[in-house]
């Protein structure tokens, strides 16, 4: 039987997952593309092109996932994917202009409330305290992922 703590923790994650999934639908009624279509985005307004592999890496997107998400952003003209001029194997994801007019819309793959609550009402360190949680237990599940996916 699992612990109140474990309870605690799955009932708190599905909340998130919930209230994510909420705030995707937002964004795709909003400006047509969900959360995780803006995080691809978001990574390449850091750094364009990149290979479809960085992006993964820095978004933390599965190849599966990522791949369709791309099939998606492209056929929105958002990317455009081309040959890597050094390396013609590599494929390398660009941002397009219509591309970055979504971004100058200034939305967040998080909801807003939270981000202005999160920025304008947690002291410093509550802040670090939430994100390094999060970041520990977002590796946990990947440490997990890892072993179940063989």
């Amino acid at each position: 039987m699992a612990s109140t703590d474990l309870l605690v923790l799955s009932d708190a994650l599905r909340s998130i997952t919930q209230h994510m999934d909420i705030h995707s639908r937002y964004l795709q009624k909003k400006i047509g593309i969900t959360a995780t279509q803006l995080s691809v985005l978001l990574a390449l307004a850091d750094e364009s092109p990149l290979p479809a592999s960085k992006i993964s890496q820095k978004i933390h997107l599965s190849a599966a996932t990522l791949s369709g998400t791309m099939v998606r952003l492209e056929a929105g003209g958002l990317i455009t994917r081309g040959k890597n001029a050094d390396d013609r194997r590599q494929i390398l994801i660009h941002l397009t202009d219509k591309g970055r007019s979504v971004l100058a819309s200034d939305l967040s793959p998080l909801p807003e409330p939270l981000v202005a609550h999160f920025n304008n009402g947690l002291p410093d360190w509550e802040k670090s305290m939430i994100t390094c949680a999060l970041q520990k237990l977002a590796h946990l599940m990947r440490h997990h992922d890892q072993h179940t996916e063989r």
